[in-house]
Order: C-alpha cells, then structure tokens, then sequence
C-alpha cells in the first residue's frame, strides 16, 4: 500500500514536469495596441448673430415750472425743462426763495 501512494506522487510529479512552464519571466501576452488614426476634419466656424435689440422710442414731454409771489398774482413760467430731475431743481431754488411754486407737464 506504501508503495501505490509513492509510485502515484512519482507519477504526478513526473507529469508536472513533463508541462511546459507557464510562468516564466520573459513569455508575456503581448497584446497590440494600436492608436487610433485621427483624419483632419473641416468644420465650418459656428457663427452666432446677436438676437435683434428693440429699443423703445423715449417720449419726453417738455415740463414747465411756473411761479408767482403772492395767491393773488397770475402763475409766471419761470422756464422749460425736459428731464424731472432739472425741473424738480428749479422749483426747489424758487421755493427756498418764497415763491408758491407749481409743475406740469405740457
């Protein structure tokens, strides 16, 4: 019975031997790689317009500062004026002066 196990281990080792080794160093898959080949290509320049601006026309109507010294007097335009602001400025300088003072739009 001792001698069946010995001459099967033989056996087996014996065929282990026979069998190319597998795991040597140098005898790697090389697999290939190839890069791939890029052709130049033509693409036409993106040309973006810009969406149309819309403006909307500015109605400015003239503003008239009119003044007088005392209720009993007719009103006096004191001038003509196209932006609020400079008509405000006006009406300001002549109220610090005492006048009764009153805006409006043409």
């Amino acid at each position: 019975m001792f001698v069946k196990k010995i001459l099967a281990g033989v056996a087996v080792v014996g065929a282990l031997a026979v069998l190319p080794a597998a795991a040597s160093a140098h005898d790697y898959y090389h697999h290939h790689y190839y890069r791939p080949i890029y052709y130049p290509t033509y693409y036409p320049p993106v040309v973006v317009t810009p969406a149309p601006v819309v403006v909307a026309p500015v109605v400015t109507f003239p503003i008239d500062v009119f003044y007088r010294a005392s209720p009993y007097q007719p009103w006096t335009l004191y001038g003509s004026y196209t932006a609020r602001y400079d008509a405000d400025h006006a009406a300001h300088r002549l109220e610090d002066r005492g006048y009764s003072v009153m805006i409006q739009n043409r």
